[in-house]
């Protein structure tokens, strides 16, 4: 028997002449994979529900367990006009397409993340300034629901809790040393390094809702860093991850951390 399904479609790939792969994130089950015979047929019953960035309800089943999604019908529920028509907007929702698909595994459900992640969809379609600091909260939610991190700037070693200055960041457990525990235990090249009350402003937006730190101003310098900080985190999890400062609506933003070759913050 076919179920239903409420869906985000992430991605939307051509199978032969007539069929169609689609990826999509579900309330129900988490990240899936499906089949879409006919989709590509002149008159096919799908329209443009397999659409990426389109919210939609799929009807469809499991032959086996392990079986791809057959897709049987599906419906538009919001196709985000206001995010297709705005190229800026449209590369900021790429943004958490790329980091569910490439964090979260198959089958996995996370109706807290399906959640958000819609909320965010929904948010950019009308916003209309601000798009950074709408993808720095939603970064910072996703990353805790997922395990990610970050915690508060209190440091492992020592206990200090630390209000400025810099700190490494371990992104396997969300932990930070100190400047001092870090040079009495070795640094560790591949560990990010930030500013502490950057990271404490990201652990501030990982406990709230998308719009509870809308009256947080927070100014180009702080932002620059947030957003390299939330970088550092994806990229440690995704390989080939595409860093803020190298996105084309980005390249007129001062970023003011000074970076390695390896791509890095540097700890001096």
């Amino acid at each position: 028997m076919a179920f239903e399904r409420f869906a985000l479609i992430l991605r939307s790939v051509r199978y032969g002449d007539d069929d169609r792969v689609v990826t999509f994130f579900s309330l129900e089950e988490g990240l899936l994979t499906g089949f879409a015979r006919g989709a590509n047929a002149a008159g096919n019953r799908f329209g443009a529900a397999l659409s990426p960035l389109t919210f939609s309800s799929l009807l469809g089943r499991h032959h086996t367990p392990d079986s791809l999604f057959r897709l049987h019908k599906a419906h538009v529920i919001d196709p985000f006009p206001g995010i297709r028509n705005d190229y800026d907007k449209l590369v900021w929702a790429g943004l958490p397409v790329r980091a569910v698909l490439a964090l979260l595994p198959h089958h996995v459900q996370e109706p807290a993340l399906f959640e958000l992640f819609l909320r965010y969809l929904c948010l950019l379609e009308t916003e209309r300034s601000s798009y950074a600091l709408l993808w720095i909260r939603f970064s910072a939610r996703m990353l805790r629901i997922m395990g990610f991190g970050p915690l508060a700037p209190v440091c492992q070693g020592c206990g200090l809790d630390i209000l400025i200055g810099k700190v490494r960041f371990d992104p396997e457990n969300g932990r930070v040393r100190c400047r001092d525990c870090s040079r009495m235990d070795g640094e560790k090249s591949r560990e990010p390094v930030c500013q502490a009350d950057s990271l404490r402003i990201l652990e501030q937006f990982s406990g709230e809702d998308l719009r509870k730190s809308e009256r947080v101003i927070l100014s180009g310098h702080q932002e620059g860093q947030i957003l390299d900080l939330i970088d550092q985190i994806i990229s440690w999890h995704v390989h080939h991850w595409t860093f803020s400062g190298a996105l084309p609506f980005l390249e007129k933003t001062a970023f003011p951390v000074k970076t390695e070759k390896s791509g890095h913050l540097s700890m001096s």
